[in-house]
Formats: C-alpha cells, sequence, structure tokens
C-alpha cells in the first residue's frame, strides 16, 4: 500500500485526524504520521487492519482498487 493510498483511505474512513485513525488501527500517531510522509513503511499488518476498517466501513474493494489504480499504484 503507497503511502497516499494510506492517507486517502483514512480521508475516506472519515477519520480527518491522524490521532483518531492511529488509535482505531491500535497504532501511533506519529506513525501514521511517518507512514503518510513514507518516512515508515506500511507493514502487511497494518496494511491489513486498514483493510479491514475500510470493510466496517462498506469501502467496497472495488473502490479502493480505483483509488490505487488512480494513484498509479497497482
Amino acid at each position: 500500500m503507497s503511502k497516499e493510498l494510506f492517507k486517502i483511505l483514512r480521508l475516506v474512513a472519515g477519520y480527518s485526524s491522524q490521532y483518531d485513525y492511529a488509535e482505531v488501527l491500535g497504532i501511533g500517531q506519529s506513525a501514521v504520521s511517518r507512514m503518510e510522509t513514507g518516512s515508515l513503511t506500511i507493514s502487511r499488518k497494518t496494511e491489513q487492519k486498514v483493510l479491514n476498517l475500510m470493510n466496517e466501513k462498506e469501502v467496497s474493494d472495488k473502490t479502493i482498487k480505483l483509488l490505487a489504480e488512480m494513484l498509479g499504484n497497482k
């Protein structure tokens, strides 16, 4: 998952603050910030947590794929 997709999915899920997003994902706010800037690699575990959250928020896999393609991530 790219840093851009990670950030866009936070916003799509309705989390305007990194703090609230981090809390839901069970990670620190500084980790979210570093992931969004690319200074910290998004682990497979965190990526799975994001995808699970998107499922809970009823963001479809198709929507996620479309966003990824728009960002140039496949």
